[in-house]
Order: structure tokens, then C-alpha cells, then sequence
């Protein structure tokens, strides 16, 4: 496979959490990703989550294609939620696997 991933740390979700990708979807949102809460940007803070959920994310010029190859669930994680803790959003990759459906949160 040829999709780039961003580097992660160790975390508590990694192995109880089925492997997954991950987006941060800013796009089209003005401003407002890059607002601060409690010091960092909401991007960051929704970055932050997906990693530590143990999902990890791919980087701006992965292809739909290389995704779709690699048959993991994608996980497009709103910038503007940036609180969802990293347990609801391992949750949901985990319902995902179980049931083979699309998870909305």
C-alpha cells in the first residue's frame, strides 16, 4: 500500500481499537477550524482525539484509491466537534467493525 500516515504515539485505545483511517475534515469551514479552544486550534484538538483513539490519520495527498485498498473504515472527524473524546470515537470504530456499517456520531 502507498498511503501516507501520519506518525502516532502510543495510546490506551490502540489495542482494543480495530484498525482505521482517519481524516479531519476542514475544508470549506473558513476560519473557524483554526480557532482556539483552551489554547489550540479545534484542528488540533480533533487531531489530537483521532490519534489517540488509535485511529490513524492519513495525510492531505493519500488517494481515495489507496484507502479503498487497504479495506479499513475511514473515520471523517468533523474539526468543528473537536471535544468528542477519543473513547466515543474508538467506540464507533469498533461498532463499525462489528456490524459492517456506516457509524454516524
Amino acid at each position: 500500500m502507498s498511503y501516507g500516515v501520519v506518525a502516532m504515539t502510543t495510546d490506551p485505545y490502540a489495542a482494543v481499537t480495530p484498525s482505521a483511517l482517519g481524516i479531519i475534515v476542514e475544508a470549506e469551514r473558513g476560519s473557524l477550524p483554526f480557532a482556539l479552544i483552551h489554547g489550540e486550534a479545534l484542528v488540533a484538538c480533533a487531531a489530537w482525539a483521532v490519534r489517540d483513539a488509535g485511529i490513524r490519520l492519513v495525510d492531505v495527498g493519500t488517494t481515495w484509491e489507496a484507502m479503498a485498498e487497504s479495506d479499513e473504515p475511514l473515520v471523517l472527524h468533523d474539526s468543528l466537534c473537536p471535544m468528542a473524546p477519543a473513547a466515543f470515537l474508538a467506540d464507533c470504530v469498533r461498532l463499525c467493525a462489528e456490524r459492517s456499517a456506516v457509524v454516524v456520531g
